[in-house]
């Protein structure tokens, strides 16, 4: 089963398109991406996929060296060093 991206789609992330198109895109080979509803971090672009079973989010996913790290972190199933910055841990496990 290929694993889910889950990318907000809210008014304030959308104001970070060119940044969620790069994301997709970077992703498009390790997952599906699913939109969802604002996730309450406003602070775009905004994403999540599950670790072992959890949800987990991250924000302000910009540049290629984030969208890499968000590749090795879905292919890892785990939270690599460069993602760390980005993660919201008050989010963890939840999903609006």
């Amino acid at each position: 089963m290929p694993k889910s991206l889950f990318v907000c789609r809210s008014k304030d992330c959308r104001k970070h398109r060119r940044d969620i198109v790069r994301i997709v895109e970077a992703t498009a080979s390790v997952c599906d991406p699913v939109d969802v509803k604002c996730q309450g971090i406003c602070k775009g672009p905004v994403v999540g996929f599950k670790i072992n079973k959890r949800f987990e989010w991250f924000k302000k996913l910009r540049g290629a060296k984030a969208c890499k790290a968000l590749v090795r972190s879905i292919e890892r199933d785990s939270i690599v060093k460069d993602l760390k910055g980005f993660h919201v841990k008050r989010r963890s496990g939840k999903k609006k």
